[in-house]
């Protein structure tokens, strides 16, 4: 685990219908709140609004900063295109354990 004492800025959310591209770049912590190190990690996402649940597809994740827990997502067609307050939660998968993240609210609207 890395201790750091100011945590980086987290990117995802509000995103807008139709933003395919736009990053989804969560900063990943263990239950102490310390960085989880992504060494030789595979991510996956699922997020839900009501009874609609959607799987991103892990191909698209890339991490970034291994030991410093930082990884980020591309949206692709299909996963931002109904406006809503979702609820958003990464499997972090390493040595065939997985390790869900706290749920987050991914905000998605209409663009003007």
């Amino acid at each position: 685990m890395t201790l750091i004492t100011t945590l980086p800025k987290e990117s995802y959310t509000p995103v807008y219908v139709g933003d395919v591209g736009s990053l989804f770049a969560p900063l990943i912590l263990d239950d102490t709140d310390n960085t989880f190190d992504l060494t030789g990690a595979t991510l996956s996402t699922r997020m839900s609004l009501g009874s609609t649940v959607k799987t991103w597809n892990s191909f698209y994740w890339t991490i970034d900063d291994a030991p410093g827990g930082k990884a980020h997502y591309n949206y692709q067609a299909g996963d931002i295109d109904t406006p809503g307050l979702w609820s958003v939660q990464t499997t972090v998968t390493r040595g065939g354990k997985p390790v869900h993240t706290d749920v987050r609210l991914l905000e998605i609207k209409i663009p003007i």
